[in-house]
């Protein structure tokens, strides 16, 4: 049954064994700087830099033996090296301001601007056929900016309304990664554009000790949204469901979210948050060039209806050490994509999931603060909102940071 896989047949050969060890290298190094004003009469600044470097590396390596019925070796053993990403840079530089405007005990303005430097060099890499990159270079600059003004008609009461637009370079997964994921076979897409987004969430929060309360309603739109949608199979994905990256050059998700909190006990605070989201392509032009469809608007895949997360946190009495546990959670996405041609109808909803974290913070009296966790404790498999490959599994983080 080889050739039926795509392994071709070997004269004297009854059967094959192939192995496959795919490595993929990131490496991710940065730093920031930030400083913050005292809160003046009238305001308050918070000013910064930071810079971040991945670097992508790693080849894969197939081997292929041929055996007879005598279960000996037939012909030397084949040796495949592959690329799923080129060996490269992905940098990007950032300095940022933002202040808060107290223009009146109810009411305080704030407003902040961050530009950023992306910039990228790969190097060209031709191991096999359908695994081939180019030496590229790409450099962008992006300004994004955020207004919001918060309006307190009582005490423990605020109203809050801000806007704020984004920009999202893609990144070397987005542009290059080809090869066997989670989902399937994931291609690359080098001709890939930056992501805008302009956001708008008109919100409420109170917060009468020991309850606090805030809820708000939002809508972002996106020109250029990236994300991974399901194409016919390339020669390479053997039959699997492949899928590729690509521009939805307009799309929209809206929803709500609300957050409770409550204090008891002294020492204990209990706190959990719940989102709905909505997602939708608003072009017909996108759509007709996705999946050959007249409409004016269409379901944006991979947006979960229903999430949230929640914790429970216990602090020693003299606030030096504090222990949280935390879930995070979302319910199955159940609003499927239109049929994209050629490609048989997608029939598997994305699984709900139910992680679970773990943290705990000391403070010394020097002013120095840590921060150590585990994410994920259960290992679990599972994708976030507009993903199409897993998270990582579990995972172990730490934070040291001071004060001066």
């Amino acid at each position: 049954m080889a050739p039926a896989f795509g392994v071709p047949p070997r004269a004297g050969a009854s059967y094959v064994i192939t192995d496959q060890d795919r490595f993929f290298d990131l490496d991710t190094y940065g730093g920031q700087i930030q400083l913050t004003s005292r809160k003046n009469n009238g305001y308050r600044w918070t000013t910064g830099v930071d810079l971040a470097r991945d670097v992508t590396s790693g080849d894969n390596r197939r081997y292929r033996t041929y055996y007879d019925t005598n279960n000996a070796q037939v012909g030397a053993q084949g040796v495949r090296l592959t690329q799923s990403v080129p060996d490269g840079n992905f940098d990007n530089y950032a300095g940022f301001f933002q202040n808060e405007w107290y223009l009146h005990p109810k009411w305080t303005l704030s407003t902040g601007a961050r530009y950023t430097h992306y910039q990228y060099r790969t190097e060209a890499g031709a191991l096999a056929p359908g695994f081939s990159f180019t030496e590229k270079s790409v450099d962008n600059n992006a300004i994004s900016g955020s207004l919001g003004l918060v309006y307190a008609p009582a005490q423990d009461l605020h109203l809050s309304f801000n806007v704020a637009n984004g920009y999202r370079q893609p990144n070397a997964q987005d542009l290059f990664f080809d090869g066997a994921a989670s989902v399937g076979f994931v291609v690359g897409n080098p001709n890939l554009d930056p992501e805008k987004s302009i956001s708008y969430d008109l919100g409420l929060r109170w917060g009468p000790a020991p309850f606090a309360f805030s809820g708000n309603v939002f809508v972002s739109t996106y020109d250029d949204l990236i994300d991974a949608i399901q194409v016919a199979p390339v020669p390479e994905a053997q039959g699997q469901n492949t899928y590729q990256y690509v521009n939805i050059s307009k799309a929209r998700i809206w929803g709500g979210e609300a957050e409770g909190e409550l204090t008891f006990l002294r020492d204990w605070r209990a706190r959990a948050t719940v989102t709905g989201a909505v997602g939708d392509i608003t072009s017909s032009e996108a759509i007709q060039r996705l999946y050959g469809v007249d409409a004016e608007k269409a379901n944006l895949a991979g947006v979960p209806p229903f999430r949230g997360t929640a914790s429970l946190r216990w602090t020693e009495p003299s606030s030096r050490f504090w222990l949280e546990s935390g879930v995070r959670y979302s319910w199955r996405t159940n609003r499927l994509p239109l049929p994209t041609p050629g490609v048989s109808q997608t029939t598997e909803f994305k699984r709900e999931w139910v992680a679970f974290d773990l943290t705990g913070g000391v403070k010394v009296p020097t002013g120095q603060r840590l921060i150590a966790g585990v994410r994920n404790l259960g290992d679990l498999e599972y994708r976030q909102a507009l993903g199409s490959l897993n998270e990582p599994g579990r995972s172990f983080f730490a934070s040291l940071s001071t004060d001066f």
